[in-house]
C-alpha cells in the first residue's frame, strides 16, 4: 500500500477512530494520542494491510486495544479522581443545592476504582451494558457483578452515614 491508498483508505477512518478512543479514554488529548499512535502503526505494517479483508474492523479494533492499553499503563484505569471529578463538577453545577447528590458522589470516590469507573459509566453517563463492555473489554456478566457490587458498597456507605447521625 502506496501513501495516496493509504491517505485515501485510512484517512477517512480519522473521526471514527476519534470518537471510540474518546468514548474509551475519556479525554480529547488522550484520545487524539491514540489515534495518531494508531496511524503510526498502520503506516508501519502498510505492506500487510491489503491482505486483511476487514481492514475498518481492524483500524478499529486496534484504537479500542490501544485505548485500553492506555488506560491501564497509564493509570487512568485506577480512575484517579479527574475521571469521577469531570462527570461530578458537570452534575453539581447543576445541581448545586442538592446536596444528596453531592453527599452519593463522595461515597463514590470511596468505591474501588473498577467498580466506580463501571458505575459512572452507566449510572452517570448513561452508558449500555454493551457499551461498557465495548469499551472496557469485560464481559457482561463482570459489568453486571460490579455494577451490583458497587452498588451494594454505595448503599453500605449511605447507611453507614445514616448510622453516624
Amino acid at each position: 500500500m502506496d501513501s495516496s491508498q493509504f491517505k485515501q483508505i485510512l484517512l477517512p477512518l480519522g473521526e471514527k477512530m476519534y470518537r471510540t478512543a474518546f468514548r474509551i479514554v475519556n479525554n480529547s488529548d488522550i484520545a487524539k494520542d491514540i489515534v495518531q499512535e494508531v496511524y503510526i502503526a498502520l503506516w508501519d505494517k502498510r505492506e500487510s494491510l491489503p491482505h486483511i479483508d476487514y481492514l475498518e474492523s481492524f483500524v478499529m479494533k486496534a484504537v479500542k486495544n490501544k485505548s485500553i492499553d492506555i488506560l491501564r499503563t497509564s493509570r487512568i484505569y485506577k480512575f484517579d479522581d479527574n475521571f469521577i471529578d469531570n462527570d461530578s463538577t458537570i452534575i453539581e453545577n447543576k445541581y448545586d443545592d442538592n446536596e444528596q447528590l453531592n453527599a452519593i458522589i463522595r461515597k463514590m470516590n470511596l468505591l474501588p476504582a473498577q467498580q466506580k469507573h463501571i458505575l459512572t459509566m452507566r449510572s452517570l453517563q448513561d452508558l449500555s451494558i454493551t457499551e461498557i463492555e465495548q469499551i472496557t473489554g469485560l464481559s457482561n456478566i463482570n459489568i453486571r457483578t460490579l455494577l451490583s457490587r458497587a452498588r451494594k458498597k454505595l448503599r453500605e456507605l449511605c447507611q453507614q452515614e445514616l448510622n453516624e447521625r
